[in-house]
């Protein structure tokens, strides 16, 4: 059974493209269940 559930969230996709992407690995081999949420649209 895995550690638990993590939810990043951002206002734009492109943030977590370019930040947390990092974070949601390190969280995945540790055995948590990353999901994010973010709008589609670019930030401005």
């Amino acid at each position: 059974m895995g550690q638990g559930k993590i939810l990043f969230l951002a206002t734009v996709y492109t943030h977590l493209a370019a930040f947390h992407i990092p974070f949601m690995r390190f969280f995945q081999k540790q055995g948590f269940e990353v999901h994010t949420a973010a709008s589609s649209a670019e930030g401005v």
